[in-house]
């Protein structure tokens, strides 16, 4: 009697320890569906938060609408369209397609146009990219996607034309916001938000990165120099007593003021070999026209950018320029980072630009 009912109790731990198995199987197969859904959500609500930054500032950009334009199509002259790292030809084409009809600009008229005609242009760009980033995932995906590669492509070398030869055109986009409104300039979080939003792959981080230390690298001897040049300016004084003295102050100042200049040059050949990197080598055009349309009405701060995935993969606390060193080596940069380093550059005169850098810079 007492064997049958141990035996009858064995049978039911049994039963009861297979119950507890089941359950906890099934358990484990719930938590397992409900990560694989939460996960899925999040995808989603990462897509779906990027869209809706997106139609946000394409409504906020419509309600804005610029009706009126200043600048004039011109089809006329030799029909060579405009190719960063050829001699300057001011007859060169670029094509402007947001305004209805495409027409070209003269490479003269992109240089000459005013700062606040290529704001506008930028503006109508970006609206019009913004438009086409909605679409890329319905029905006319694929014509969307083409079309934003046609703008970004187009934007990109009327910017290249500015960098080459207008520099302070370009850098003064970066001053002010481009429709005129007054806002406080982002903050490094900002920007690194903008970023995230592109969803880089690891070669792309690695890529940036990389570029960012050519950079780096390179403005440092720009502002080691510059540091000399000014310190020389600082005791470059005449007191005008004699003839002699008088000349000698003349050509040390000249001399110095020729060598602040090719200082300046290389300093935005560093600035157009980054810029040519990010936007025409790194980013897709998809990264890039989202970049565009998600830091409006500021143009895409992409240092800042840099400098805040730097810090992510570093650890870095500002990933700011370093310091001047003592000594720097005046050889040229090793690698990728030699090319257009701009040292040693002698050019002069508003037509002419380190050709070396924008070669690839909106090709």
């Amino acid at each position: 009697m007492e064997a049958k009912l141990k035996e009858k109790n064995k049978r039911a731990q049994k039963r009861f320890r297979d119950r507890q198995k089941s359950r906890l199987q099934e358990s484990e197969r719930q938590v397992s569906d409900l990560s694989a859904r939460l996960n899925a959500l999040l995808v989603d609500h990462n897509r779906l938060a990027s869209r809706n930054s997106i139609l946000e500032k394409v409504v906020a950009l419509r309600q804005d609408s610029s009706t009126g334009t200043s600048i004039a199509p011109q089809d006329k002259g030799v029909p060579e369209p405009f190719i960063p790292g050829k001699p300057w030809n001011p007859a060169a084409l670029l094509t402007i397609s947001v305004r209805g009809q495409p027409f070209t600009l003269t490479a003269q008229q992109v240089r000459d146009m005013p700062v606040q005609e290529h704001a506008k242009l930028w503006k109508e760009y970006v609206d019009e990219l913004g438009a086409q980033l909605l679409h890329t995932h319905g029905s006319k995906g694929a014509t969307a996607v083409a079309r934003v590669g046609q703008l970004v492509s187009e934007l990109t070398r009327i910017c290249a034309c500015k960098a080459a030869y207008a520099p302070h055109h370009l850098q003064s986009l970066h001053m002010h916001t481009l429709d005129g409104s007054v806002q406080n300039v982002p903050g490094r979080e900002v920007w690194s938000g903008i970023l995230h939003t592109l969803h880089l792959t690891a070669d792309q981080r690695k890529q940036l990165l990389d570029a960012r230390q050519c950079y780096v690298d390179a403005m440092a001897h720009v502002v080691h120099t510059r540091q000399e040049i000014a310190a020389a300016l600082q005791a470059a004084k005449s007191s005008g007593r004699s003839t002699h003295e008088v000349g000698v102050g003349f050509v040390r100042t000249h001399d110095l003021l020729q060598r602040l200049a090719d200082n300046q040059r290389e300093d935005q050949a560093a600035s157009m070999q980054l810029m040519a990197a990010v936007w025409r080598h790194i980013w897709t055009p998809m990264q890039a026209a989202a970049a565009l349309v998600q830091s409006f009405p500021w143009a895409p701060d992409v240092l800042e950018m840099l400098h805040a995935l730097a810090a992510e993969e570093d650890g870095l606390s500002q990933g700011a320029l370093p310091a001047a060193p003592a000594h720097i080596d005046h050889a040229p940069l090793a690698g990728s980072c030699q090319a257009g380093s701009g040292r040693g550059s002698s050019t002069s005169g508003r037509d002419e630009a380190p050709l070396g850098i924008i070669a690839s810079f909106g090709a």
